[in-house]
Order: C-alpha cells, then sequence, then structure tokens
C-alpha cells in the first residue's frame, strides 16, 4: 500500500511540474484584437523556428519613414501544411499583411 501511494504520489508531482511546458500564452494578452492594421513591405529576415514562425518586414509609414516590424506567424509545421515553406518568403520579397499590433504599441504584430 506505501508503495502504490509513493507512486501516485510522484505520478501527481510529475504531472504538475510539466503543467507550466504544456500552457500556451494567450494571443488577446499580448496582442490587440480589437483592430487589424495594415503592413506593407520589405522582407528583410525570417525564422522558420518553433513556437512561431517570424518574418521582419521594413515598412514605410504615413510620414515616410521606415520601420522594421517583426511579425509572429503560426508554427512551421502550420505554415507547411498550408503550403508556406522556407522558400516562400525570401529577403528582398514585397509582402502585404493584415495584423494585429502588440498592446504595447511596439512594432510587434501577429497575424
Amino acid at each position: 500500500m506505501k508503495v502504490n501511494l509513493a507512486i501516485i504520489i510522484l505520478e501527481l508531482g510529475l504531472t504538475a511540474s510539466l503543467t507550466p511546458v504544456l500552457a500556451h500564452h494567450s494571443v488577446a494578452a499580448q496582442f490587440d484584437m480589437s483592430k487589424t492594421i495594415a503592413i506593407e513591405g520589405t522582407v528583410t529576415r525570417t525564422e522558420f523556428l518553433n513556437p512561431h514562425a517570424r518574418v521582419w518586414v521594413d515598412a514605410k509609414s504615413g510620414d515616410g519613414t521606415i520601420s522594421n516590424w517583426e511579425v509572429e506567424l503560426p508554427p512551421p509545421n502550420t505554415l507547411k501544411r498550408q503550403g508556406v515553406t522556407t522558400d516562400s518568403l525570401k529577403q528582398g520579397d514585397q509582402i502585404a499583411l493584415s495584423v494585429w499590433q502588440a498592446k504595447d504599441g511596439s512594432k510587434l504584430a501577429t497575424g
């Protein structure tokens, strides 16, 4: 009986310690989901790494200044299933995105 109780306690401890690993952040916690913004510009960098792929875009604002935006994309496997590969977005490509900007107003977005 003591051995079974020890195994149950060990299993509960392992399960509890893995819970943070299994958790995922909320998109709505970091990004303003109430409005979308348009970003048009030139791809400067891409990363197809877990947990999210990312693309950096030099975009011109209304006053003509250029800002480098970091855009969080879905995970690489999700993109691959949709036909998007590392060859789909290359440095120098012109792209247009509809995204949600970070709540802190930084040049970080998701879409």
